[in-house]
């Protein structure tokens, strides 16, 4: 018999072996757990009583605390749906509306799968910059998901055909293969369009386009959805797609004068990514929707954007002059008095600034000189000028 350690028995080996089964298993289910898990924001609180109110077109579903507020969300989510089915084809179906109010958040959120349902959480955007201009809250939160339902809801050629076949199948839904940036971009535009508020009509989407050109910065398309750490990081999507839809819209009412009604336009392009064998095909879809490519519209909306600061630098130019010449007229008449009405500090600051982007040379001296007392200033300013005395 050989000496040396006794290995380990049959039983114990199998023991041990259920025992890292197991531990493997429950690693697995907790891994699984994680990725299905949806963000905190995203969850409703089951709790207590729900009540329901049906529509026409719509059931809204709400805890009993918020019987009146839902009763009002009812009214507005009817006047949407009819809205937004004037505009686009109404998806199959009523829809389920949830309204909460759990979270201290200002969103919502739609799905198709299984069924067609939409969650709003009530609470209006105190503290949200791009959703502080808005009219009402829950008509333009409601109209921006109602406006996903129809867009994604939409199936068309093959995809009807295999829908009706296999049920809602979550791969069957062809307008959720486009890019993040074509799905808020329309959501978007219509919260604006059909409220007349919203994003589209704030002046958050539009300051954000022009910063970019004046620094060169506009992203490229193909990186409008992707996440990012660059201002405006998450509403990237938003901003530049719902800007480009507005553009696309206008371009397509210019060119369908003289056609058949929806010859052109957000109804025809939405029809045209349902049902095509590719909806990502972005340019060929938007040049049969609009009648022209999201390349050509990209192009446009950078060189107007790029063109639009001319505009404000020619205005810059015109304060520069006007404060200018007032600083002058009072020194040339020795006038001590309206001489420190001119030159304060916020006249300054506004006069270098506004003369920044046109004579920099002397904006900068101006500047400067801010940063000395009024009376020093205006003594080397006498030095310089000649006196006209009467």
């Amino acid at each position: 018999m050989s000496g040396g350690r006794p290995g380990p028995r049959g039983s114990d080996v199998r023991r041990h072996g259920r025992r890292v089964g197991a531990g493997l298993r429950g690693v697995g289910w907790f891994l699984l757990t994680l990725a299905a898990a949806s963000r905190a924001e995203a969850q409703v609180d089951p709790r207590g009583p729900v009540r329901t109110i049906a529509t026409a077109h719509l059931r809204v579903h709400f805890p009993a605390a918020l019987d009146s507020l839902a009763r009002i969300a009812a009214g507005v989510a009817e006047m949407a749906y009819v809205q937004l089915a004037r505009e686009m084809a109404p998806p199959a179906g009523p829809i389920d509306l949830l309204l909460i109010d759990n979270v201290d958040v200002s969103n919502g959120y739609a799905q198709v799968f299984p069924t067609n349902r939409v969650v709003i959480y009530a609470v209006p955007p105190i503290a949200s910059r791009e959703l502080r201009f808005h009219d009402d809250w829950l008509r333009l939160v409601i109209t921006h998901e109602l406006a996903h339902v129809f867009h994604l809801d939409r199936a068309r050629g093959p995809w009807r055909a295999a829908r009706a076949l296999l049920g809602r199948n979550p791969i069957l839904f062809p307008n959720a293969f486009t890019p993040s940036w074509v799905k808020e971009g329309l959501a978007v535009y219509y919260e604006s369009a059909l409220t007349g508020s919203g994003r589209n009509v704030g002046t958050e989407f539009r300051t954000v386009l022009r910063a970019a050109s004046l620094d060169t910065a506009i992203p490229p398309m193909a990186r409008w959805s992707l996440a990012t750490s660059r201002f405006p990081r998450g509403q990237t999507a938003y901003a530049y797609g719902a800007l480009l839809m507005e553009r696309a819209v206008q371009r397509a009412a210019e060119r369908a004068t003289g056609r058949p009604p929806d010859s052109l336009g957000m109804r025809r392009y939405v029809d045209v990514t349902a049902a095509h064998d590719v909806p990502f095909l972005l340019d060929r879809a938007s040049r049969l929707g609009f009648g022209t490519s999201f390349s050509a519209l990209q192009a446009q909306l950078r060189d107007s954007a790029l063109a639009a600061p001319v505009a404000g630098m020619a205005m810059a130019a015109a304060l520069a002059v006007v404060l200018l010449g007032a600083l002058l007229a009072a020194l040339r008449h020795d006038a001590v008095g309206q001489l420190a009405g001119v030159l304060t500090l916020e006249n300054g600051l506004v006069l270098a600034l506004a003369a920044l982007p046109v004579f920099p040379g002397a904006a900068l001296l101006a500047l400067a000189a801010l940063a000395l007392p009024g009376a020093m200033v205006v003594a080397l300013l006498r030095r310089v000028l000649p006196e006209d005395r009467a």
